[in-house]
């Protein structure tokens, strides 16, 4: 069980995470109208295929952090709905709590450690190895 001090910490975490998420999806929003209203320009039909394609390549991965920040609110509001209804903490796969080192570190978990790693194992989801002493982030 979490003590309230950490539980308001988590909370304070989680609506600071959810703001940043809806202001980088309102950021998305206005680039998009930004670029939708910008297309124009050169209509050589080399430049308008160049431009289709770059159009197009845009959208995708606009699409992609877009379809990333929806899943990420999501899960945030869960688990400010868990905190409210006391499920907060509890892993929701075995039941035991989950540790409050991994809770301040990825508030929105809602299994354990051990838990998380079979079901990413299930998934075909590829564990990653600690970072090596020294390694830089950046690979």
């Amino acid at each position: 069980m979490i003590d309230d001090d950490v539980r308001t910490r988590i909370r304070e975490k989680l609506e600071q995470e959810l703001d940043d998420v809806g202001r980088r999806l309102e950021a998305l929003r206005d680039e998009a109208r930004t670029q939708e209203a910008e297309s124009g320009g050169d209509n050589t039909p080399l430049t308008e295929a160049a431009d289709a394609a770059h159009v197009v390549e845009e959208r995708e991965n606009s699409m992609q952090v877009f379809g990333w920040l929806i899943d990420r609110s999501e899960s945030l509001n869960t688990a400010l709905r868990r905190l409210d209804d006391g499920t907060y903490g509890i892993c929701e796969s075995c039941g035991n709590p989950i540790p409050a080192k991994r809770l301040m570190a990825r508030p929105e978990a809602t299994m354990c450690v051990d838990c998380q790693e079979e079901h990413d194992r299930r998934q075909g989801i590829p564990s990653s190895p600690p970072p090596s002493p020294g390694a830089s982030p950046l690979g």
